[in-house]
């Protein structure tokens, strides 16, 4: 049991390796959507067209990159599973895991533990480095987590769908031109921070002096709300964000861990406004994202006015429905933080993360 962890860890670097070789041309790939002689076409009467054909072609080199990432994280999931199944078989605690997919809360899930480890003969010392060894291969779940996530979010799927449903008029409309391109900017920076996480693994905290990172992040959630698609049918979503906070000094945090707490709540708050639709009729859908300081914190809140259909309690219980909160909540707390997700009466949802100056 001793070296299990070092052995996770081992072969999740190998995937992680793996991934880093991936990448490689992806920067090329993203590079050739901005080469205007290139996307652009000129038609008979000196019209400029959107060469969709080109920017369709990028979209597949880049779709069958990121099918190899994929492959590639799920088998490193697959690594800590099967070592978290080893660790927990050696004090014969039966688990369910393997049914979970990985997707718990892990507070919740080591508080268990440790009750159930109280009913066996086992000393302080042996449940105490259990304990800690679970808790780290719950750390390395989560940080694979992440990447999927960070996959998801330069992922141009969406941007194809929408483009190859529009009609020869859109594909010469100069405003809808450079706003497609400035989408697929956005999604450049997101695989910019991918490809640091990659490179850069095991780095935990960086220092910051404001939040103005986040705009590329929320200006892409921005587009992406208002195209929003669910079983086949797009529900147009508005976001608004304030962000401008500046602090006396700079904090440090892991803002990759704070993006994708924000991006689940954000997707969270899709799923409230689009439930509320579907039982309410039409109703105007709104998502708002602020972070400021109270007292010695500082606190994200966002907020809709949807409604969750279940008891918010059951919002944390192992289960793929609820994949955003709970991997918010893990990542919430492997930050310091408190996580908190409230119904207000004729408002709406509200999910708050806080944590301390």
């Amino acid at each position: 049991m001793a070296n299990i962890v070092d052995e996770c860890n081992e072969k999740v670097n190998h995937h992680i390796k793996n991934i880093s070789e991936e990448i490689k041309p992806f920067r090329n790939i993203f590079n050739k959507l901005f080469v205007f002689d290139e996307i652009l076409v000129s038609e008979n009467g000196g019209k400029t067209k959107l060469n969709r054909q080109i920017l369709n072609d990028q979209h597949d080199l880049i779709q069958n990159k990121i099918l190899l990432i994929i492959s590639e994280l799920d088998q490193a999931l697959d690594a800590v599973k099967e070592h978290m199944k080893v660790l927990l078989s050696e004090c014969n605690k039966s688990s369910k895991i393997e049914t979970i997919n990985l997707i718990y809360d892990d507070k919740n899930f080591l508080d268990l533990l440790e009750i159930d480890l109280d009913t066996k003969v086992i000393s302080n010392v042996s449940k105490k480095k259990l304990l800690k060894d679970v808790q780290k291969l719950s750390n390395i779940k989560n940080k694979i987590f992440n990447l999927k996530y960070l996959v998801t979010m330069f992922d141009t799927t969406i941007v194809k769908k929408y483009l190859n449903k529009l009609g020869v008029e859109d594909l010469i409309n100069s405003t809808f031109i450079f706003e497609l391109i400035d989408t697929f900017g956005l999604h450049f920076e997101e695989f910019k921070k991918f490809e640091y996480i990659i490179n850069n693994f095991y780095k935990q905290r960086e220092k910051v002096k404001d939040f103005s990172v986040l705009k590329y992040l929320l200006e892409l959630h921005k587009r992406r709300a208002d195209n929003y698609i669910y079983a086949n049918f797009r529900y147009k979503i508005s976001l608004d964000y304030n962000i401008d906070l500046d602090l006396n000094k700079k904090i440090e945090i892991n803002i990759i861990y704070l993006e994708n707490i924000i991006s689940s709540f954000i997707e969270q708050s899709c799923m409230d406004l689009v439930k509320k639709e579907m039982k309410k009729g039409k109703i105007n859908k709104l998502i708002e994202v602020n972070i400021f300081i109270q007292k010695k914190n500082i606190q994200l809140v966002v907020k809709n006015n949807g409604f969750e259909v279940k008891n918010i309690h059951t919002l944390f219980i192992s289960d793929s429905e609820n994949k955003y909160t709970i991997e918010a909540k893990n990542l919430a707390t492997m930050l310091g933080a408190k996580m908190e997700v409230s119904s207000i009466v004729d408002e709406g949802m509200e999910y708050i993360c806080t944590f301390k100056i």
